[in-house]
């Protein structure tokens, strides 16, 4: 009987390589090594690799005996046997992430992948070839002490294009410069006062940062003539935000409203606020008059109509007013009691945005107008003069079926311009979501697509 002939006795090398990459998982690389010598070399000329740390291996480690080798060490051991890594990813998986808070935990470091010492060591073995690395840190070890991974990478990885960054306290000082870095995201980071000025200064060439739930930023200055693509999301209050971004066609700020921001995008077409005005806070939007699209969420609307008054080309918008309060599960639990229930100048918005044609309201904004129906029945002003629309998307989380069903009939009269109505009901309302659209379909005259929603609103045609 003839021996069984490998893969790679079959396929040319450039091939066998191509499959290798495919692979990805470090774990199965690993089982790749051991089957033949000719899969063993194809395994060191990968370009991708990731190694994904799973709770078993945390539960080994705290329980023992261990039966593997330490993650930090198979990290070491892969880096190490692979020639040419330009796509790297190291991960804590999420079910590890969610392990419930340990105090001793803080002080450990088997398990801290931002930690200095590991990462110049994995650093200076894929440093020359590696152009992409994800990092995702385990949270309970990494958030306490800072790490200058930003700054060993600048000094170990001259070919870096692509960075990904969670869960670490990151120390941002004295970076030299990453000249070839053009996107960066940071998610569930800490930074120091200045950080996100320092990473301006470090990577000059971004075109899109996307910043996600960072906090202890106290001053953000960015500057940058090749961004295109800006995601600001800031879990803490800072006190200086200046962005000349001369280029930027995107933007979207999701933060507690800084002392002072000040925004200059003469190319902005697509921008998303979700931002409180506080007062005697300085905000300005400067050379901002080409927008397409506007996503805006708050309950004052001060800062709205200075941007609709100056953008005659919108043609799509969304407006909520941030008064419901979901679970991470996307569970209705209420309306926040300290929330003003304001409602936009639609007449303002008729007059000043002739090429609108699509307006999708959010869950809040939809109780506002429920609110205001309710509170002056007899009065339909906050439904004349609504813009001429062509597409109108609700979104309700329905307390009221009578009320949901009046308002609904008002503004569908308020709009005879109206081709296409979508109606989504969240799906743990009070009032029963199927029951809800039986009702549209039976008292609602005009024509309407219907869904339901939980914990995402339809943003489908919008361009974020």
């Amino acid at each position: 009987m003839a021996e069984p002939v490998g893969l790679e006795e079959v396929l040319p090398e450039c091939l066998v390589v191509e499959i290798m990459n495919r692979v990805q998982d470090a774990r199965e690389l690993a089982k790749c090594c051991v089957v033949s010598k000719g899969l063993r070399q194809a395994v060191q000329n990968v370009l991708f690799v990731q190694l994904i740390c799973l709770k078993k291996y945390y539960m080994e480690a705290r329980t023992g005996p261990m039966v593997r080798v330490p993650f930090k060490q198979a990290v070491m051991n892969m880096v190490q046997q692979v020639k040419r890594i330009e796509h790297l990813k190291l991960e804590i998986e999420p079910e590890m992430q969610a392990n419930p808070f340990q105090k001793d935990e803080i002080h450990l470091k088997d398990f801290w992948l931002s930690e200095p010492y590991f990462v110049i060591a994995w650093a200076q073995a894929v440093g020359p070839s590696l152009q992409h690395l994800s990092l995702v840190d385990y949270g309970q070890q990494a958030i306490m002490c800072t790490t200058p991974i930003i700054r060993i990478l600048a000094e170990t990885c001259p070919l870096l294009k692509t960075l990904e960054l969670r869960n670490m306290f990151l120390d941002t000082r004295d970076c030299p410069v990453l000249p070839r870095m053009t996107c960066l995201t940071l998610r569930c980071i800490k930074m120091m006062g200045k950080g996100l000025t320092d990473i301006n200064k470090c990577m000059p060439a971004l075109n899109m940062l996307a910043v996600v739930s960072v906090f202890g930023v106290e001053e953000a200055k960015i500057t940058s003539e090749y961004m295109q693509v800006m995601c600001l999301g800031l879990s803490t209050k800072a006190k200086t935000v200046e962005l000349n971004l001369p280029n930027v066609c995107k933007l979207q700020l999701k933060m507690a409203c800084p002392d002072s921001l000040w925004v200059s995008a003469p190319s902005l077409a697509y921008v998303a606020v979700c931002m409180e005005k506080r007062e005697g806070a300085l905000v300005e939007f400067e050379k901002i008059s080409n927008l397409k699209e506007l996503l805006f969420g708050a309950s004052h609307f001060c800062t709205l109509t200075k941007l609709i008054r100056n953008n005659p080309l919108l043609g799509k918008v969304f407006l909520d007013v941030p008064c419901m309060e979901l679970g991470d599960d996307g569970r209705w639990e209420g309306v926040l009691p300290d929330v003003p229930l304001m409602i936009p100048d639609m007449k303002e918005l008729d007059a000043s945005c002739p090429c609108l044609h699509t307006l999708s309201i959010g869950p809040g904004l939809w109780y506002s107008l429920e609110t205001g129906f309710e509170n002056k029945p007899n009065e339909g002003e906050m439904f004349k003069k609504w813009p001429s629309l062509k597409h109108l998307i609700v979104h309700i989380i329905v307390l009221k079926m009578d009320t949901c069903l009046s308002v609904l009939r008002l503004i569908s009269a308020a709009v005879p311009s109206l081709q296409t109505l979508e109606i989504y009901i969240h799906a743990d309302s009070p009032v029963d979501a199927d029951h809800v659209l039986l009702e549209c379909e039976e008292h609602i005259a005009f024509p309407f697509k219907s869904g339901k929603w939980k914990k995402s609103l339809s943003f489908s045609c919008f361009s974020f």
